[in-house]
This record gives C-alpha cells, structure tokens and sequence, in this order.
C-alpha cells in the first residue's frame, strides 16, 4: 500500500512537492484555500485584459542547468515558449535613455558611452555581472541530506558566488550607486531592487540575465500553474481547491494529518504545509513550536518583507512600438505615503491573449516599504488610499504614453492587503524577505524542531524567495521524505 502525502497549498511549492510525491511512489492529495491553484502565480481578467500577477522575468530558464531540469520534470514550460529580450529594460531621464543590454560588451560599450568619467566602475560592474552569468541556482538536492562530498561540491559552487560579489557583499544598493557619477545609471541600478537591499541581489539578478538564466516564459504565470496542475492530475494526484486547512493534527511530536475549515480531518503519512510560514507556524501549529532560526524570522528587525501595490491598465491603443519596460526617472513624491523617484511601466503586447486586438495591457506598482500603513484602515481610508494610487499612475500614463489619454477603459488596483487576503502572505509581500545582512546567510531545512513527519516548503526558507526557490523548496520536501523511507529519490539530484 502507497503512503500518502498531504500537501497544504496548490501554488508552485505545493505543485512541485505534489508532483515530484507522486513520480516516487507516494498517493498525493494537496489542498487549496482558493478555488485555483497558482498561489501568487497567477494572474487574472478584467473587462478582456489580462493581468499578470507574478512573472516579471523568470529565473532558472536556461537549458542544461539543474534547475531549468526541474521546471522540465514539473511539466511547467517547454524550453521553446522561453524568450530572452536583447534589451530589458529601458531608463529615461532627463531626455537620456539608457538601455540595459543583455550582452555586457554592448552594455559596458553604452554605459562608457553615457559616462565616460565612470569607466572605471564600469569595468567593475561588467566583470562581477560576467562572473555571475555562468552561476546557476542550486537545485539538486538539499544541504542537510547531502553526502560530505556532495556538500563539498555544493560550497564549490557557492564560492563562485561569494568570490564575485566579495568587494561589495556589504553594500546596500544605494551605497553601491555611489560609486557612479552619472545619476542615469545610478537610477538604473535602483530600479532593479529596493534601495536598501543589499546590492547582491541586484547582481545576481544581472548575471542571471546577462548569462540568459532569466526569461519570459511564453503565457506568463498563468501558463506555468496551469501547466504545473495538469502534470500533476496526469500522474494520478487529487486536487481539492476551495478547501482551506484549519489546523495540522499533532499527536506525540507526529504530524498525522489536517483539520480543513469545514471540518473535515484528513489522515496521512507525511505533511508538506506549503502555504506562507507565518500562516503554517502560528495559525496551523497554533504557535505551539519553537523553532531558534524560524522564531529570528518574526522577531529579528532584519527580517523585512518586500510589498507592493500593482496598478494595471486596459487601454484602447497598441503600445507595441514602445520598450516593453520602460523607467521613468521623475522628481520625488509621496503617494500613498511612499516616496518614489521613478516609474516603471510595463505592457505585455508580445502577448496577444493578454488584450483585444489593437489593445493593450500595461502594469506599473508602487513599492512598499512600510506595510504597516496600511493596517487599521476604514474601508473609506482603504478605498481612498487605492484611488489616489490609481489617479497618481494615471497622471503618469498619460504624461509618458499621449496616446493614451481618453482611451483606458480598465484599471486595476491590488494592495498588500489583497495579497494577504487572497494568498495569506505575511506582510501583503510578493516575495520572500528582503536581502539583508540579517537574512543574507538564512537557511532552514522545513524541520521543524519537535515535530516530525512534517516537511514544510515555500519560498519563505530562502532569501528574497521567489518562483524558482519555491519549485526547489517543494522537491526539496520530498527528497527529505524519500531520505526519511530510505528510498532513492526519483527526479534532479
């Protein structure tokens, strides 16, 4: 007889452990909150537009890695519906542009040509982003169930990472622009990432695409789910959406199984909670475990969420002659109690399912540094707060795309709020928690202390977290559980 798995969570964590769970042997059920599976991988229509609520680029998208091998064996894309842009994005202040090439020499060539005076961390810049195109995303197998030679291997690898960013592992991003005099290319480097992350992820970023780790996935991350869910009702799992978890059922230190919100209990080998952590540790255990590194992610000040608000837009034109991400350098202003210096606006008309014909979608958001404002709100005051969101990107649309004007005929606002409504996400954040020195060196195996026959997965047990950490995250589990039965794991190791 097959022992059984519950997986808690249908978004890319809770797809890839159910997945993976059935290709070694095991029954599989997951059980969803909502009534679609994709947790933050998805995306949604308003009035015939489509509006992406994931995907800005993809990593781990580049054949022949382990990790582009783990999106193959989840059935999430084909490598053909994989596109790179020669451009990525484009910045604009002050009547310049700056262009972010993929290839670094034409890159470095344009950057020289924008800033001469800055050739020297130039040169800088391009070599750490050509040290890290090469890098790939770890995917194998997990730390605390590899053989010692498999962990020498893994810290091998890694040193190519710290070797590479060593001179500025310490820097915020905003001290890493410092170092350059043209404020257009200061500007762009803030663009990729909050200002005070560290600047590491921002190069790590830039080596992904520069080395065409990162992509677009052809169909967005509605595709990708979809994609994700059909693999997994193909080999035999059962999907039940609309059936949020109560409580995980504990008896003697052993997760047995899961008491849905309808009241319905649920028996199992193995439990692989894949929801928000903050979710499984204080709402599903009911705070009952102490865990020494889980507790530091919710005590610690280091321990920073990343937030925003999404504005999408319908408008009755074709913006296909456009960047498909355009940065706007404006003066600073306040909206919605955040200060912004810039405005990113991207339209997806490489898309054509994503607007009627002649149409087009275009996204742009507001980021959050301080989610607590938007907490103990009237529906009035949450209401208004949107609005003003709204006629603040509206201003901008206008000013950066005329043709526009007269013809948006849909909008779209989601807050924090809405992704802690919809998604349980701690803080209303897209991702995991920011890059900070308190969480540069965070890892966490899904154990938790006291409890066993529970492995839990998501993009929370990794810095910055994300869709591709969030696939590894859930074969992750399984690998553990198959450790666990002294059974050899079935899938990339």
């Amino acid at each position: 007889m097959m022992k059984k798995v519950v997986v808690i969570g249908a978004g890319i964590s809770g797809l890839s452990a159910g997945i993976y769970a059935l290709k070694n042997g095991f029954d599989c059920e997951i059980y969803e909150k909502n009534i679609n599976a994709g947790g933050e991988c998805i995306a949604w229509k308003r009035k015939g537009y489509v509006i992406d609520g994931s995907i800005s680029w993809l990593t781990g998208v580049k054949p022949g890695t382990a990790i582009n091998d783990v999106w193959l064996e989840t059935g999430a894309f084909r490598n053909e519906d994989i596109t790179f842009a020669d451009v990525f994005s484009v910045i604009e202040h002050e009547g310049r542009r700056l262009y972010w090439y993929r290839d670094t020499a034409r890159l470095e060539a344009h950057l020289k040509e924008l800033s001469p005076e800055d050739s020297e961390a130039i040169d800088e810049l391009i070599a750490i982003i050509n040290d890290l195109s090469s890098f790939e995303v770890p995917a194998r197998k997990p730390m605390d169930i590899m053989d010692p030679s498999e962990r020498r291997e893994h810290i091998k690898h890694m040193m190519q990472l710290f070797k590479a960013l060593n001179k500025v592992s310490t820097l915020t991003t905003e001290q890493y622009t410092e170092r350059f005099s043209s404020e257009l290319i200061r500007k762009a480097i803030l663009s990729f990432s909050f200002k005070d992350n560290l600047v590491q992820g921002v190069l790590v970023t830039l080596g992904a695409l520069a080395g065409c780790h990162a992509g677009w996935p052809e169909g967005g991350s509605q595709r990708i789910t979809d994609n994700m869910k059909a693999c997994f009702l193909s080999l035999g799992g059962k999907l039940y959406c609309g059936k949020p978890a109560e409580e995980i059922i504990v008896n003697d230190g052993r997760a047995e199984g899961v008491v849905l919100e309808d009241g319905t209990s649920v028996y199992a080998d193995y439990i692989v909670p894949t929801c928000d952590l903050d979710i499984t540790l204080h709402k599903l255990l009911k705070s009952r475990y102490s865990d020494p590194v889980l507790d530091k992610f919710y005590t610690d000040d280091g321990f920073r969420t990343s937030s925003i608000a999404q504005v999408a837009f319908g408008v009755e034109c074709d913006l296909s002659a456009y960047p498909s991400k355009m940065i706007y350098a404006i003066d600073e202003r306040e909206i919605a109690g955040e200060t912004i210096g810039s405005v990113l606006f991207t339209h997806y008309c490489s898309e054509k399912d994503f607007a009627p014909e002649g149409c087009s979608v275009v996204k742009t958001g507001l980021t959050v540094y301080d989610h607590s404002k938007w907490y103990g709100l009237s529906r009035e005051e949450y209401l208004s707060k949107k609005e003003e969101i709204k006629e603040a990107y509206l201003e901008y649309l206008y000013r950066f795309y005329p043709e526009t004007k007269g013809k948006v005929v849909m909008c779209d606002v989601t807050t924090p709020l809405t992704y802690e409504r919809y998604c349980g996400a701690y803080h209303g954040a897209y991702m995991g928690f920011m890059l900070t020195p308190a969480t540069s060196k965070m890892y966490h195996s899904g154990i938790i202390k006291g409890l066993s026959r529970l492995y839990a997965a998501g993009q929370w047990f990794s810095v910055m977290g994300g869709l591709p950490d969030a696939l590894v995250s859930g074969k992750s589990a399984i690998q553990r559980i198959c450790a666990n039965e002294g059974i050899p794991f079935k899938g990339v190791q």
